[in-house]
C-alpha cells in the first residue's frame, strides 16, 4: 500500500517524512517536508541536499526562499545570486511553503539573525513576491510583512502606506483592521477611522462579521475616537 509505512509511523514525524519520501520520490511536498524535518533538527546540510533536489526538479520560489531561511541558520549555506533570486520571485511559480519561509526570515532577522541580509534587501524580496501573478492569492501577507519590516526600520508611516496599496474595496476584515492599526501607529486617525467607517458599511450586515469580528471594530473604534479626542483637547489648550 502506498501509504502503509506513513500510517504506521504517523506518531513519530520524522519517520513519517524519511517514509514519505521513500514511498513517493517523485513527490515534491515529500521533499519539502523532508527538508523542513532535517532543518528542525539543525541538520541543515542534509536540508539543503534535499533542497538541491527539489531545486532541479521542480524550480520554484520555495527552495529559493528556504535558501535564504537556513542561511539564517548556518552561513555556510550558500545561496543563490541575488539576481537569480529577484528573478524567481518575480516569475517563478507558487509554492506552499514560500510565504511561511518568508515570514520565518522575518522573526530571524527581528531576533538579530539573519546579519547576511539586510532589511532593504528583505522588501526588495517581498516586493517581487507581491508583483509575482502567481501569488495573487497571498498580496495581503507579503504586504504585512512589508509593514512589519518598515515598522522594524523604524518607518511607521511607510509601514502603513504599505497596506494602503491593496485597495480597501479588495481587502479583507482582518487586513483592513491591520492597515487601520498601522495608520494609528502612524499618527494618521482621522484615516484609521475612515477604515473603521468602512469595514462596518462593507460588512456590518454579515453574520459572520456579526460573529467573529463587532466586538474587535467597536473596541478599535472606541479606542481611536478617545485618542482623537485627547489630542483635540491637547491641542485646544495649547492656544
Amino acid at each position: 500500500m502506498v501509504y502503509g509505512a506513513e500510517v504506521a509511523s504517523w506518531k513519530n514525524p520524522g519517520t513519517l517524512a524519511i517514509s514519505a519520501l521513500t514511498e513517493r520520490p517523485n513527490s515534491m511536498r515529500a521533499h519539502q517536508d523532508a527538508a523542513s524535518f532535517f532543518a528542525n533538527l539543525g541538520q541543515f546540510e542534509d536540508s539543503v541536499k534535499i533542497l538541491n533536489k527539489i531545486e532541479e526538479r521542480w524550480p520554484s520560489t520555495g527552495a529559493y526562499a528556504q535558501y535564504l531561511m537556513l542561511k539564517c541558520f548556518d552561513g555556510n549555506t550558500a545561496i543563490p545570486q541575488d539576481t537569480d533570486l529577484l528573478q524567481r520571485f518575480k516569475q517563478g511559480s507558487f509554492d506552499r511553503g514560500t510565504l511561511t519561509a518568508m515570514t520565518d526570515v522575518y522573526t530571524q532577522k527581528k531576533q538579530g539573525n539573519c546579519q547576511y541580509l539586510s532589511w532593504e534587501k528583505y522588501l526588495e524580496y517581498t516586493e517581487a513576491l507581491f508583483n509575482n501573478p502567481a501569488f495573487g492569492s497571498q498580496i495581503d501577507d507579503f504586504l504585512i510583512l512589508q509593514a512589519y519590516t518598515y515598522t522594524a526600520l523604524k518607518q511607521p508611516v511607510k509601514a502603513a502606506v504599505a497596506l494602503d496599496r491593496l485597495p480597501n474595496e479588495a481587502s479583507s476584515v482582518d487586513f483592513l483592521l491591520y492597515k487601520a492599526n498601522f495608520f494609528a501607529v502612524a499618527k494618521n486617525i482621522d484615516k484609521s477611522l475612515e477604515i473603521i467607517d468602512f469595514i462596518k458599511s462593507r460588512f456590518g450586515n454579515s453574520i459572520k462579521y456579526q460573529l467573529t469580528s463587532k466586538k474587535m471594530v467597536d473596541s478599535m473604534e472606541e479606542m481611536l475616537k478617545l485618542h482623537k479626542s485627547k489630542q483635540h483637547n491637547n491641542w485646544a489648550s495649547f492656544f
